[in-house]
């Protein structure tokens, strides 16, 4: 029997997936030759990933999800998740078979899975295994330049969507799970066993879940995106907070691209504009991190821009937990660490406040983020990281002042009482700088249950906002700058 496997990653939907498709197709053609012809599909959780810091129970209990979900919506359709050794897995799914086919995306992911990748093809060749990729949406391996890209997108964007949820359906109508081999019916090794979602995590894995969040934000909540989406409390309701279901592939991005171009075309709208161009804005980041990934471990710009970074233990591990002694700094962290969600503005602020103010390096603070944001997506993790931090050399270095983020994002003060209950007491607008408290102030109003700033803001931030443009200025990083303008910038 040849069997047609597909290797799920990010990527788990059944509708517009291409490597399912074409391994749908290739089963079904070979079975009306008369050829036996198997079909399946499976998740391996692999512990080694799992243990790199970018990853956290959150994102596996999300994955998780997403498979159920799968199942849910095909339930005649195995699907299976083992954990495990994934050359183990495709070495047995080999070896109980007479021909073997190997479908999957290309993962835009971290070195170890990258590196993952390149034994999965060694194993492939040593076996003659044909292992069919495709292109995550528009991202193109081995870019060199941005000649065309904005156009080429666009042509992605509206092209027919891969019909492969239909094809799964005709698939089943025909094909029965007895025809997969014994050795998959009865399992090749360990099934995976999900964790529970955490208490403060409220959005669910699944393609059903995603559609919903995406027809409730085309229908209704995007008349208020462009207002609130730099507001810590508001931009929860207001933004489409489809992320996490592109991150893990629940949706694909042209599937949600065409749902918002027909509304669009309906009735137009500045929250649907400016929600579109940050799609576009999502995939730039992605080739670019796919262009050049040692952004995960180096700064993209090699002129010297680090040099005004220090690591300190004791101010990371602080602004890990929440306790900074700056309210909105200190509320966005234990919003997000408990929520797996912080809009755009903040998690900016959050990166500023850490790598101008407190001088920790990118690198410190990443793994971190990644753990928190349940839409962790490397691609763009990496560069955003690099770019609020101010290494990038090609950027305006962006400073946020968190008194001034939280005097016009949450001029009440009732996003910092949320998370900050110790100064829920505290009156406007003491309530966004507590220090500024006179003695008696202090002592009636009893701040002793939050503490002061570890560095002086202000100083901070004049120091760094000279030292991060003069570092800028040197020649090493302007030579950097126009290669790092041609590659991903120019022409796009």
């Amino acid at each position: 029997m040849h069997l047609h496997a597909v290797w799920l990653k990010r990527d788990f939907r059944w509708n517009d997936h291409a490597p399912l498709h074409a391994a749908i197709l290739a089963a079904s053609k070979e079975r009306q030759e008369g050829q036996g012809a198997g079909l399946l599909v499976f998740y391996v959780h692999e512990p080694q990933l799992w243990t790199q810091p970018q990853y956290s129970p959150r994102h596996a209990a999300f994955v998780g999800e997403s498979l159920a979900a799968m199942r849910q919506l095909l339930p005649e359709m195995p699907v299976f998740a083992w954990e495990g050794d994934v050359l183990e897995i495709l070495q047995g799914l080999h070896s109980g078979t007479s021909k073997f086919t190997l479908y999957s995306h290309e993962e835009i992911g971290l070195l170890w899975t990258f590196e993952r990748d390149l034994a999965v093809k060694e194993w492939a060749r040593k076996h003659k295994v044909e292992w069919r990729e495709y292109p995550y949406s528009t991202v193109k391996r081995g870019r060199k330049t941005r000649a065309r890209w904005t156009q080429e997108w666009h042509a992605y964007m509206h092209q027919p969507q891969v019909p492969s949820w239909e094809a799964a359906k005709v698939w089943l109508e025909t094909a029965s799970g007895e025809e997969l081999p014994r050795a998959v019916r009865e399992s090749l090794g360990k099934e995976w066993r999900a964790p529970e979602r955490s208490e403060g995590i409220t959005q669910e894995g699944g393609p059903q879940r995603g559609q919903a969040y995406l027809r409730s934000f085309l229908s209704q909540r995007h008349r208020t995106y462009h207002l609130h989406i730099s507001k810590p409390q508001e931009s929860r309701t207001s933004c489409s907070r489809l992320s996490p279901y592109l991150a893990w592939g629940n949706l694909s991005l042209r599937e949600v691209y065409q749902a918002y171009y027909g509304q669009k075309q309906q009735a137009s709208h500045r929250g649907l504009t400016a929600f579109g161009s940050r799609l576009r804005w999502r995939e730039h980041f992605i080739q670019k991190f796919e262009s050049e990934h040692r952004m995960e471990w180096e700064s993209v710009n090699r002129g010297g821009l680090d040099a005004f970074f220090q690591k300190d233990e004791q101010r990371l591990q602080r602004w890990k937990d929440g306790q900074t002694g700056v309210p909105l700094v200190d509320a966005c962290m234990r919003s997000l660490c408990h929520t797996g969600y912080l809009n755009f503005r903040m998690r900016a602020m959050l990166v500023s406040y850490a790598t101008h103010v407190l001088r920790l390096p990118w690198k410190s603070v990443s793994a971190h983020l990644a753990q928190q944001f349940l839409d962790f997506e490397p691609g763009i993790h990496y560069p955003q990281l690099q770019m609020q931090a101010g290494v990038t050399g090609i950027n305006t270095v962006r400073i946020y002042n968190p008194i001034k983020q939280a005097q016009e994002h949450d001029p009440q003060g009732n996003f910092v009482a949320l998370w900050v209950p110790e100064l829920a007491h505290i009156p406007m607008p003491l309530r966004h700088s507590p220090w500024k408290a006179t003695a008696l102030e202090a002592e009636v109003l009893d701040l002793s249950d939050y503490p002061a700033p570890m560095v002086d803001l202000e100083e901070s931030m004049r120091e760094a906002r000279k030292a991060l443009y003069q570092a800028k200025r040197s020649p090493e990083a302007r030579k950097e700058a126009e290669r790092i303008l041609a590659m991903h910038v120019q022409g796009r």
